[in-house]
């Protein structure tokens, strides 16, 4: 499982301390620090990933943005690219040049998947 932490998970812990007086989750029953964490999660989850985000059999969240292997980009790849060869210490990470191929190849399906969603829109007017 991805852990996942945002502003207002956070703030609702520290609500849920603060309405037991209690100054550490540690300091409350296994079941309420599950529960608590439970739906700690879930609000990071949801401000993370987006409400309502698609997941994989195993629980993990499905990408799905922009420069995401469903939605990737050319900018995305540029940036990549910058990223591995200037900016990272001791060059690009093992298997660069493999995920390279395999976003550009993410990109041409993409592409062809846009042009058809174009071409349709088109054909509504």
């Amino acid at each position: 499982m991805v852990d996942a932490v945002s502003v207002a998970s956070q703030k609702f812990v520290q609500s849920q301390l603060a309405a037991r007086k209690v100054e550490s989750i540690d300091m409350l029953p296994k079941e309420t620090r599950r529960e608590i964490k439970k739906q700690a999660r879930a609000i990071a989850y949801k401000d993370v990933f987006g409400e309502g985000h698609k997941v994989a059999k195993d629980g993990t969240p499905i990408e799905q943005g922009t420069g995401s292997p469903g939605n990737m980009t050319a900018q995305c790849i540029e940036a990549y690219i910058k990223n591995q060869t200037e900016r990272r210490k001791g060059g690009p990470e093992e298997g660069y040049e493999d995920n390279l191929k395999k976003m550009r190849a993410q990109l041409a399906e993409c592409n062809a998947r846009r042009r058809i969603e174009e071409a349709d829109d088109d054909d509504d007017d």
